[in-house]
């Protein structure tokens, strides 16, 4: 959402509901919907998702790639098709402990990006927290 106010122009604050806004050269305001800021994140991720087909649970394993992570969320990208809402059990490398961290995480959002599908995902508990 873009909206003029050049009396605001180069502040960058927190409106209700947490949703960060910037606004820019112009008075151009960009809304931001995540609490915190994203890394850059360029690991490979594994990830489970269950369906139900035709009254059967069917398990899917699969892999993407990580593109940016915050406590709150992790960004990715993956050639498998995945829709807002569903919730996946995901494998994050911790190279510090050398070990996987596995988290639950809902799909916010995903679009097509070339040949893959880029997405935002929401992590369910706080529990993946950024070494520094």
């Amino acid at each position: 959402m873009e909206t003029k106010n050049p009396t605001l122009e180069g502040l960058t604050y927190i409106v209700k509901n947490y949703i960060f806004c910037e606004v820019k050269k112009g008075g151009n305001i960009n809304t931001e919907s995540r609490i915190s800021n994203r890394q850059a994140y360029n690991k490979a991720i594994s990830f489970e998702l269950s369906l139900i087909e035709s009254d059967q649970i069917k398990n899917i394993k699969s892999m993407g790639t990580g593109v940016d992570i915050s406590p709150d969320g992790i960004g990715i990208s993956t050639n498998h098709v995945l829709t807002k809402g569903d919730v996946l059990k995901l494998h994050i490398p911790d190279d510090i402990e050398k070990s996987t961290n596995t988290v639950f995480a809902e799909v916010v959002w995903s679009r097509p990006s070339n040949s893959h599908f880029r997405m935002g995902l929401r992590f369910l508990r706080r529990s993946y927290v950024i070494q520094k």
